[in-house]
């Protein structure tokens, strides 16, 4: 039995004092005989057993009224039973509680969420003051998290989601409350109020048949606030299914916020022992500016192969600290970038992170990113003239001295390579660069076309030898085939009339804008006297991802690309000899080889992003590895870094690979919080030669929920009518009137006391003497 105020049940013991005195009166009779009254005492005996039902009926009817003056004054609340048929209904409080990174927003020596958890212990202890109360908590990255849909979810699942699940509210419930709260954290993630909303919905309808008040605890952002059509949508099938809606805004205004949007590598060759240029972007989500923002910068150099054992301190790798950067001045809604250089002597895969001062929102403050550096930038390199003329220009760019390392390596090989090779064997080059091919055999085609749909980068340079009709025919085949122009034969260049135009005209792109603007002089240097003329019908299709990159002074392409599947394919309509231009033995011709080059490649190179909350699915070879796979997460040393060991297991008994899921919504992990916290983890697994590898992964928070930016209350009231709300802050917000509609069986127990004391009473005259009528002795 459930009861508001526990301690007077010690009333009940009072039920005993009617049986008590019924004790004490039986040893107050002394019996006396007395012959005239033989005649009564035979018509006792006959009538006794009645007499004594009655009186046993008085006895317990005053014992049930008794029990019933205490159940009325402790509150007793039947729950479910079936009293609650005829009484008053239940109120049941439902909390969503915004636990996203946001919330963490410091003011006055209190965040956000803190003052949050305040609110949902004050409507708590008022429920705990009224009858008949529910209370459900459901925080939203636990609604986020849920693993059934929301039409669907159970009971059982119900209630490993959210904190409280329809818990009858009592007099011991805050302080239930309170100890759950001690568990509850922010997150990191960027969960917004719509799955919870969603959720809650199922949850509602749940409960027909009680008084239901909806609170909803949050920092009411800009962000998931400004536009909300599908939020909207949401409250008001809850307003059709509840009493009250109540929107609690638990930020104190006036806090300033810097976040580290990206920390991203320059899309340049990667390779070992060639320095490397990372983006920094910091934005600024205050309302003032922000001067001398100092960002500390440091790097973890971890040599590929050097794991030993899946010990803490041997994974990490070796900590160096980078210069600080500095930003000077950082406007408010301004992103400001920054250029840092890292270099790693040697391959692996190495970390590069960034941490901002601590401000009033920490979690974005830091970014981690994990950089792949191979031991070199391997490229095939097919020449189709005689004397090789070509590939030497190209070599003294990726290769020009021993002591310049580019981190390209270029292999030259004949035309025959191409068609003896098959495509699997040419995926260890990023990028191949055919110069001046009359023809290809078939298989060399069909080769090149995989390797390129897989993500290779192609670069075509025209000449001399180039036979226009194949290359038509076979390699553009009308716009369906590995190049993106047709040609109609070489032609010569007619300079311009006026010598100060430049022969190339520039278009905005990442491999010619280094002459963008005509900023730098060197491209009036460039001078280009023949080439591939395409053909007079010719044009880049609209629905194409063709398009030309440089135009010749007269309009005519220069360079043309096309996306051919998940690669890249650049077309040259001039030499890359100086047999029709000038441009190799131009210094402007280094650096736009080495763009065009990280241009072909920048697909193989894209950064892998892993939000908070991810699952890291970690899929390995049956017949190369063990089963056991070991994961260090984030700390701030190796020594307070939390292992986790999963079993890779065979989904299919068929297939030869064994995968381990970390993360995500994956089962909970014992000893760690999965990927929760930003920052690196290793994940270590060891082959069944005996030998261990690490592979990294960086886990970053959405920068964009730092901005703290908030919705106007009017704005919000009116993006939301005509659904009913009351918002109202932490200072404001008094509760639910509402509490008070919710009520015990004690109505009922007061009807059903009365009726037992006017039983009492009729019991109390039939079993009691009464003088008849008239005053007379009965003869």
């Amino acid at each position: 039995m459930n009861f508001t105020y526990q301690a007077l049940t010690w009333g009940f013991l009072l039920a005993l004092l009617p049986l008590l005195i019924h004790l004490i009166n039986m040893m107050r009779h002394k019996r006396v005989e007395w012959a005239a009254m033989e005649f009564l005492l035979a018509s006792y005996k006959k009538h006794r057993r009645w007499v004594w039902l009655k009186q046993l009926l008085l006895l317990l009817l005053r014992v049930f009224i008794i029990g019933l003056i205490v159940a009325m004054l402790a509150q007793w609340d039947p729950g479910k039973s079936w009293l609650t048929r005829f009484g008053a209904k239940e109120t049941h409080h439902f909390l969503l509680l915004d636990d996203s990174y946001s919330m963490g927003e410091l003011a006055n020596g209190n965040t956000a969420f803190d003052r949050a958890l305040t609110i949902v212990g004050r409507i708590s202890s008022q429920a705990s003051e009224r009858s008949n109360q529910r209370f459900t908590l459901l925080r939203f990255s636990k609604a986020s998290g849920a693993t059934a849909l929301v039409e669907e979810i159970a009971e059982v699942t119900m209630n490993n989601v959210a904190d409280f699940s329809g818990a009858f509210v009592d007099s011991d419930f805050p302080e239930r409350l309170s100890d759950r709260q001690k568990d509850m954290i922010l997150t990191q993630a960027d969960n917004g109020p719509l799955p919870a909303l969603q959720l809650l919905q199922t949850l509602v309808a749940r409960n027909p048949d009680q008084h239901r008040n909806v609170y909803l605890i949050s920092d009411f952002r800009q962000n998931d606030w400004e536009n909300p059509a599908e939020i909207k949508e949401a409250l008001a099938n809850l307003s059709s299914q509840s009493e009250e809606i109540h929107l609690v805004d638990c930020v104190e205004n006036g806090n300033t916020n810097l976040a580290i949007t990206e920390l991203l590598p320059a899309d340049d060759t990667r390779a070992a022992g060639v320095p490397l240029f990372m983006h920094l972007r910091v934005k600024n989500y205050g309302s003032e500016p922000a001067t001398n923002v100092q960002v500390k910068m440091r790097s973890i150099f971890h040599a590929q192969g050097t794991v030993q054992a899946a010990e803490p301190a041997e994974v990490l790798g070796q900590i160096e600290e980078l210069p600080v950067v500095v930003f000077d001045n950082i406007e408010p809604g301004v992103t400001a970038t920054k250029r840092v250089q890292v270099f790693f002597p040697e391959a692996g895969k190495h970390v590069v992170d960034a941490e901002l001062p601590e401000d009033s929102i920490l979690a974005d403050n830091s970014r981690f990113t994990v950089l792949d550096f191979p031991e070199g930038d391997h490229v095939l390199l097919v020449d189709g003239t005689s004397d090789q003329r070509n590939q030497y220009f190209i070599n003294s760019v990726f290769r020009p001295s021993q002591l310049t390392n580019t981190g390209i390596i270029p292999d030259v090989q004949p035309v025959e390579f191409l068609r003896d090779t098959p495509a699997e064997s040419l995926s260890k080059y990023s990028a191949i660069y055919l110069m001046d091919i009359g023809r290809l055999d078939p298989d060399a085609i069909t080769n090149l076309e995989q390797y390129v749909t897989h993500g290779g980068g192609l670069a075509w340079f025209a000449g001399s030898q180039v036979d226009v009709k194949f290359f038509n025919d076979q390699l553009y085949r009308s716009g369906q085939g590995l190049m993106p122009v047709e040609f109609a034969g070489s032609i010569i260049n007619v300079p311009p009339l006026d010598e100060a135009t430049p022969h190339l005209d520039i278009i905005d792109h990442p491999v010619f804008d280094f002459f963008l603007n005509e900023r730098n002089p060197l491209i009036r240097r460039v001078s280009i006297d023949q080439y591939m003329q395409v053909t007079p019908q010719w044009a880049p299709p609209e629905d194409s991802t063709v398009r030309v990159i440089c135009k010749l002074h007269n309009q005519q392409p220069f360079a043309v690309e096309q996306q051919f599947g998940n690669g890249r394919v650049v077309c040259f309509t001039s030499t890359l000899n100086p047999e029709w231009n000038n441009w190799g033995q131009d210094p402007s011709f280094v650096v736009v080889l080495l763009k065009l080059h990280a241009h072909l490649t920048s697909s193989q190179r894209i950064l892998d992003r892993w939000p908070v909350g991810a699952e890291l699915n970690i899929a390995l070879d049956l017949q190369q590895y063990n089963n056991t796979v070991t994961i260090f997460t984030p700390g701030e040393d190796p020594a307070s870094r939390a292992i986790e060991k999963l079993e890779a297991v065979q989904s299919d008994p068929q297939s030869p690979v064994i995968n381990a899921t970390f993360g995500g919504d994956a089962t909970p992990s014992r000893t760690t919080t999965g990927t929760t916290t930003s920052g690196i983890y290793d994940v270590v697994t060891q082959r069944t030669d005996g030998a261990y590898e690490d592979s990294r992964y960086a886990l970053n928070v959405n920068a964009r929920e730092g901005d703290t930016a908030r919705i106007e209350k009017e704005q919000l009231i009116a993006s939301l009518e005509p659904i009913a709300v009351r918002l109202s802050d932490l200072d404001a917000f008094q509760g639910s009137a509402s509490q008070n509609v919710g009520g015990t069986a004690s109505f009922w127990l007061m009807m059903i006391l009365l009726a037992g004391l006017v039983g009492e009473q009729f019991l109390a005259y039939l079993l009691s003497y009464h003088t008849p009528k008239g005053g007379g002795v009965a003869t």
